[in-house]
């Protein structure tokens, strides 16, 4: 009876012993793997904070750009109203040449026709 009892115990001994092990075992691997979900947050984080950071400058430079297109506009307005006046200028002299282009055929031809008046007293 009191082998019995030893190799009983000796028995849960060694059985307690491979749960231990196996216990220990599974442990080690689960914290292996939440060490690794860790590490992946971690990137996952830096990655995602990274991106924040570029999109903050992608919405910058668009504000920028935004600001630059209005300024652009105002300018090109400003060009549309100039060429408008230019072209009403440009309309006015050209009348003033066409009259001033009649008056001087008209002089031309006072002038002609006084020359011939003076050649043929002559």
């Amino acid at each position: 009876l009191q082998n019995d009892l030893v190799r009983s115990k000796q028995e849960n001994i060694a059985a307690a012993s491979q749960i231990s092990t196996e216990y220990h075992d599974e442990l080690d691997q689960r914290n292996q793997e939440y060490r690794a979900l860790l590490t992946e947050r971690d990137l996952l984080k830096q990655d995602c904070d990274h991106k924040k950071s570029l999109l903050g400058l992608k919405k910058q430079q668009i504000k920028q750009q935004l600001l630059t297109i209005k300024n652009l506009q105002g300018i090109r307005e400003e060009n549309i109203k100039c060429i408008a006046e230019l072209k009403k200028k440009l309309c006015g002299s050209n009348k003033e040449a066409q009259k001033l282009q009649l008056m001087l055929q008209i002089e031309r031809q006072n002038a002609q026709k006084a020359q011939e008046y003076y050649e043929s007293f002559a």
